[in-house]
């Protein structure tokens, strides 16, 4: 770490929950070690007592303390066998929830997911609303690829009492079951899929959707089984063209329409049960209808008997 401005050879403290740690920032980068005695697991750590006024006669006008390359966690020496605990206990605060619970799950890199949008409409549709919560299951192994513009559109988007959770890392089969049997809906909003398998598996479990009903989407998103998004078609490109040249079409989502959606079907959890059992069912027959075995087993026989006799026709003719 190192000390910027007047907070150069200035002394701070490290805060771990009610433990502190005075420190002292150097001129340049060094090396600090810091030891915390910890009674229970911690999410956040505090440098306090910085000097963030501005340099006189600086013309950057950033109020900078502090400066660091990385921080380095680790239990002492005899204490590793309480950290299985921590990480336990952590899992389980994340995965605590209740109320109604949407989940989405998507790469944040796929910039088809519109994910930034379904974040900002949530927040949005349920600012005040505390009995809210909306999922981000990341399926992108660098935590780089969002957490910065996850933390950043959160303070944006702040004060709001609606609970935004991103889980980050692979889930067991038992705790992914899980996250599904908590969810009340899904969330899409996408550009444009080949198919969008995460939906579909919800959807086969019973679960409603909120998306767009655009490409792929369009072969078992209806009104009676989701809360269907509005999206008009604009100039895109191609999802791995490395030119970025607009030589294709995609789908611009109604960002008011997505709101509404949530709106609309957080009403028809918490006051129409009838109604969302019947949604519930309407998901899970769509699925059914479009990928289930004996439907993709019938579609499969058919292609290759129509496949045979073209090949048999051609040989004959020949």
């Amino acid at each position: 770490c190192v000390g910027f401005g007047p907070n150069a050879g200035k002394e701070i403290r490290v805060a771990i929950g009610d433990e502190q740690t005075p420190m002292v920032l150097g001129a340049g980068f060094s090396v600090t070690e810091l030891e915390f005695k910890l009674e229970k697991p911690e999410l956040l750590i505090q440098f306090l007592g910085l000097d963030i006024a501005q340099v006189p006669g600086s013309k950057d006008f950033r109020t900078l303390g502090l400066g660091l390359r990385s921080i380095t966690i680790q239990a002492r020496v005899g204490e590793t066998d309480a950290a299985p605990v921590v990480s336990q206990s952590l899992r389980h605060r994340v995965l605590d929830v209740d109320g109604i619970v949407y989940t989405s799950v998507f790469n944040p890199v796929d910039d088809r997911k519109n994910w930034t949008e379904i974040v900002s409409a949530f927040c949005y549709a349920f600012g005040d609303v505390e009995g809210a919560t909306l999922i981000l299951k990341m399926t992108q192994k660098s935590l780089t690829s969002f957490l910065g513009r996850l933390h950043y559109l959160l303070q944006l988007l702040s004060p709001f009492k609606c609970r935004v959770v991103a889980l980050h890392g692979f889930l067991e089969d038992c705790e992914y079951q899980q996250l599904v049997a908590m969810t009340t809906y899904y969330v899409g909003a996408s550009g444009g899929e080949g198919l969008c398998l995460p939906m579909m598996e919800y959807m086969s479990a019973g679960k409603p959707a909120i998306s767009t009903c655009n490409t792929a989407m369009e072969d078992y998103i209806d009104s009676q089984s989701a809360f269907v998004v509005e999206s008009s078609v604009e100039p895109g490109i191609w999802p791995h063209d490395p030119r970025k040249r607009l030589r294709t079409l995609r789908h611009r989502i109604d960002w008011f329409s997505l709101v509404t959606a949530l709106k609309e079907s957080y009403q028809v959890a918490r006051l129409s049960p009838e109604k969302y059992r019947s949604m519930s069912g309407c998901a899970e027959g769509n699925l059914h209808d479009f990928a289930s075995r004996q439907v993709v087993k019938a579609k499969l026989q058919e292609f290759f008997a129509e496949d045979m006799a073209a090949r048999l026709t051609v040989g004959s003719d020949g």
